[in-house]
């Protein structure tokens, strides 16, 4: 689970840069060997492409994580070309304070590149709080990881909404839930309500994983306490290959849950998804990008309702999600052709 940083999740956004550019000369970095790999061989790489997703936060855990993360680009001038970078805050009225090793970090990338990718206006305005300017915000590369364009993804989308519209109960359907955030109030809740109308439920964190993977080798005196029911335990899946995650997604009719990347992997595979939204983070991702979403109360109003409410849900937000994904792309390939040593693929 390290190489992925703590949350399968990050292999779709990774899979998202490998779809928008040519990366098969690239060397894979992560935080046990990003200084051998930067500064090994003497020669400084042409440019390095940094997934930033979640740098931005409060708290101790990501001022430890920043500062070595400055110490480590610091060190000679690097070109680099941060993608994703976003905030890490939760919904509410607190002010948003960035510390000084995050200051710093923010500072140092803003320095060595051309631009920032970032994936919200939230994080935007953050940078702006600094002084900061070359950025482009462009939503998270994930949203990519198909290569339909917007009218074949259409054309799939309404083929499934019809099929849902014509099921009279989610017993008739394949309804992929995804892991709800551990410790989230709704955690339970949510598991109770969508156990028995999920046909699979995917999960991305350590957590999530090793509640079903380690629990199926112990033994009976040394069961993992699960926040999984039994039922549940037999419809967890979890993926390592994006592409396997996709075909799992293909053969379903609808994904729901708190989860993103997962919600994308069923929107790139051409599945009427709705995310639902807990944090700060997610509001601004939905915004930025117009992903289908719904809040706690509508998704709970969906698990005791006819499958017809998740169609009209999602087909009410879909016009406006296509038009963003162009939108979006042109950010992204107006990004990369501004980049030295970067092939983008043209759609």
């Amino acid at each position: 689970m390290f190489a992925t940083g703590e949350n399968t999740g990050n292999l779709v956004f990774r899979k998202g840069l490998e779809c928008l550019i040519d990366t098969t000369s690239a060397q894979l970095a992560d935080p046990r060997n990003a200084d051998a790999i930067l500064y090994g061989s003497g020669d400084l790489p042409d440019l390095v492409l940094i997934s930033c997703a979640n740098w931005i936060g409060e708290g101790n855990s990501f001022e430890e994580s920043n500062y070595s993360r400055s110490e480590v680009l610091s060190r000679r001038p690097l070109q680099l070309a941060p993608i994703g970078l976003g905030i890490q805050a939760t919904i509410g009225d607190h002010p948003f304070r960035i510390s000084e090793n995050t200051r710093r970090l923010l500072l140092i990338l803003s320095e060595h590149s051309h631009q920032i990718s970032v994936r919200c206006s939230k994080t935007a305005e953050c940078l702006q709080d600094l002084g900061i300017t070359n950025y482009i915000i462009t939503g998270c590369p994930s949203n990519f990881i198909s290569e339909s364009d917007r009218d074949r993804l259409a054309i799939t989308y309404r083929d499934r909404l019809q099929t849902i519209r014509s099921a009279s109960s989610w017993n008739e359907l394949r309804l992929v839930v995804n892991e709800p955030p551990e410790g989230h109030s709704s955690d339970h809740l949510f598991l109770s309500a969508f156990t028995e109308l999920a046909s699979s439920i995917v999960v991305q964190t350590p957590s999530g994983i090793s509640s079903v993977r380690y629990q199926q080798q112990a033994s009976q005196e040394t069961k993992i306490p699960s926040r999984f029911s039994t039922e549940a335990k037999r419809k967890v899946t979890y993926f390592f290959d994006v592409d396997a995650w996709l075909e799992h997604s293909y053969s379903s009719n609808a994904t729901i849950g708190h989860r993103m990347h997962a919600n994308m992997v069923g929107l790139q595979a051409g599945i009427p998804s709705l995310l639902i939204v807990h944090d700060a983070r997610l509001q601004g991702l939905a915004d930025t990008m117009r992903i289908p979403v719904i809040t706690e109360a509508q998704a709970y109003a969906i698990a005791t309702s006819p499958p017809s409410f998740f169609a009209d849900i999602f087909e009410e937000q879909l016009s406006a999600y296509l038009a963003r994904r162009d939108e979006l792309y042109d950010r992204f390939l107006e990004l990369f052709n501004s980049m030295p040593n970067v092939e983008p693929f043209i759609r």
